[in-house]
């Protein structure tokens, strides 16, 4: 294609809906639609005037299953920290964490009145099943998923990135730090 013609981002995923079927992915044809067109809408929507937030999460359990921790950080779009979460959530799984602390991020977002996110995890297994590349199988993960996608719905755009481990590491620090704290109830 020359570069006149260069296709945007909200064409090829108006040609990538026409083209992939529901069920070749696993989905009812009226959920696929529907992830299509808020990709489109998304890809099309001008940039947040206050640039939304940048949001780092992790999840950590020692054991898996084991005595299981978060980590969250939620930043201006410049950078600036605005707050910091870390917190014990008892004995899980490290998946379980992993969507518990998405699951924190997208209600202390929602507090904060943020409408535009954008979400960094070291979860691969996570962020492949928010963006609806891999189906949620685990009986103790689907709620989870299903109660994230509810609270995204909330937000005029959430956007969900696999970074590498060395791009997370201050959420990874949270996450230890809170297993690392003595449990007061102890």
């Amino acid at each position: 294609m020359s570069p006149a013609k260069k296709a945007s981002d909200a064409e090829i995923c108006r040609r990538l809906a026409g083209l992939v079927r529901a069920e070749t992915l696993g989905l009812e044809e009226a959920d696929w639609r529907a992830f299509c067109a808020r990709m489109e809408r998304t890809l099309c929507a001008p940039a947040p005037a206050g640039g939304g937030l940048l949001i780092h999460i992790d999840g950590a359990a020692r054991g898996n299953p084991g005595p299981a921790a978060i980590g969250v950080i939620l930043a201006e779009s410049g950078g600036r920290t605005v707050r910091e979460h870390g917190a014990r959530i008892g004995e899980t799984t490290n998946n379980v964490a992993e969507y518990r602390a998405l699951l924190c991020s997208l209600e202390l977002a929602r507090e904060m009145g943020a409408d535009h996110l954008t979400v960094h995890s070291d979860s691969e297994l996570l962020v492949k099943q928010m963006n609806g590349l891999y189906r949620v199988k685990n009986e103790q993960l689907l709620p989870l998923y299903l109660q994230a996608r509810a609270l995204c719905a909330g937000f005029s755009s959430v956007e969900i990135a696999h970074v590498p481990r060395s791009r997370n590491r201050r959420a990874d620090q949270l996450a230890n730090l809170a297993l690392d704290t003595p449990d007061p109830k102890a």
